[in-house]
This record gives structure tokens, sequence and C-alpha cells, in this order.
């Protein structure tokens, strides 16, 4: 569940760059390698956005939470995106989106709450009726 992401397309170049698929992984200094999944790209506007700190958001305010604005500083995107995705805000959005994740798979959302309710408030109306 999440965002879908579209690869090897050919990117618009703007000032000698452009988005590469790379950056859709991270690259750590001990050669290991993370997915993020959070990375959005949309072909329309040219920029990328955090998918979960716009569904989520929680304080941050930059180009990259904010749907209508978007990042495309393509020459600075690599230090941008490990320092947004290690800010606290993003942790907890993060974190929101994965709890709301888990919870949709279990069908434990508040939708389900409620309808839960509402059958009992029905049983318990046919019972005294």
């Amino acid at each position: 569940m999440g965002p879908v992401r579209v690869t090897n397309l050919v990117y618009p170049v703007e000032n000698n760059r452009s988005f590469n698929d790379k950056y859709y992984t991270r690259s750590l200094a001990n050669g290991e390698n993370y997915d993020r999944p959070w990375l959005v790209y949309s072909q329309l506007k040219n920029k990328v956005f955090c998918f979960c700190c716009v569904l989520f958001k929680n304080g941050l305010s930059s180009p990259l939470t904010n749907a209508n604005q978007g990042y495309n500083d393509w020459g600075n995107i690599s230090g941008r995106l490990v320092e947004h995705e290690k800010s606290s805000s993003h942790m907890l959005s993060m974190k929101a989106w994965k709890e709301t994740e888990l919870r949709l798979k279990k069908i434990v959302t508040i939708d389900v709450s409620h309808e839960k309710a509402i059958n009992k408030e029905k049983e318990y109306w046919k019972d005294v009726l």
C-alpha cells in the first residue's frame, strides 16, 4: 500500500540535471542500500514529494512535504533527501503511515470500530423492542 512507482522514464532535463531512479534508493557508507518507499515523483510537475509527510503532516513545512510545491533542485537532491528522511517530523509521518497501513491490513480502522458499535446498538434495540 502506498504510492505507485513508475521507473525507467525519460526524465526532463533542467539546468543540465534531471531526476534519476537512483534517488529511490538510499546508499549508506557501509554499502547497504535502502528503498525509499515514501519518495514520489510526479511526471506532471517534474518534482518529488514525500508521500507520508504530505498525507500525515507533522509540523515540518518544506517543498517535499507540500503537495502544491514539490522539490526539483536536482543538483542538491541527494543531500536534501537524506536531511529530510532523518528529520523527526518525517519519522513521525512514516510511523503514522505504517500504523495506518497495518490497521487497514487488519481491518482495525475507525470505520470498522464505528460499524461494530452500530451493529451492537442495532442488536440492543432488537432485543429491547
